[in-house]
């Protein structure tokens, strides 16, 4: 049972790394975590044909994410087509008033190291983005941000990284830069 325990608190520790290089539900599940060390109560939503990686509110706004990881190439437009027809399918749902926000959350080139990966979204990406005034998340840089919240929580810091994902239309999210730790003197 201790084994069990320790195994489950060594892989959730770990969770944050799928950022770099998963795809898939891994991939879903860290973007989840990430969002929660943020201070959002983001979830999954799966009810009948409607199924949709990310859902959570901020401030009273809606947001909605969709994931996707590719091995060797940008993501491209057939995952923010996906993200297009399910803002439209959740704005239909009779609980619903207003678009959510959409996010697309995108790890590309998977399996190369970060200093060798290219483009993260592909032109015709960009330009659906724009249209539809969707925030782009390289998803490494949603793990930098959230590892640096993990180890040093701030609230401020967490709701200006939220902010960069409210008021990004139709570009990648450029996150706020960490601040600096700042280290009691020895005595």
């Amino acid at each position: 049972k201790e084994k069990r325990i320790l195994l489950e608190t060594l892989e959730s520790e770990g969770l944050l790394r799928n950022l770099l290089f998963e795809t898939g539900s891994l991939l879903e599940n860290s973007i989840l975590q990430a969002l929660e060390i943020l201070g959002l109560k983001a979830e999954r939503f799966n009810e009948g044909e409607s199924e949709f990686d990310a859902v959570f509110t901020w401030e009273g706004h809606r947001f909605l994410g969709e994931a996707e990881g590719k091995d060797t190439k940008a993501i491209n437009v057939d995952k923010i087509s996906q993200l297009e027809r399910n803002l439209s399918e959740d704005f239909s749902r009779d609980e619903v008033d207003t678009y959510a926000k959409g996010i697309l959350f995108g790890n590309a080139c998977r399996l190369k190291p970060l200093s060798e990966r290219g483009e993260y979204f592909t032109e015709k990406c960009i330009s659906t983005a724009k249209r539809l005034k969707v925030a782009l998340v390289r998803t490494p840089d949603l793990f930098v941000i959230a590892k640096h919240l993990k180890e040093s929580p701030n609230a401020d810091y967490a709701k200006r990284c939220i902010e960069s994902i409210f008021y990004t239309e139709g570009a990648i999210v450029s996150f706020p830069s960490p601040p600096e730790i700042k280290i009691a003197p020895s005595v």
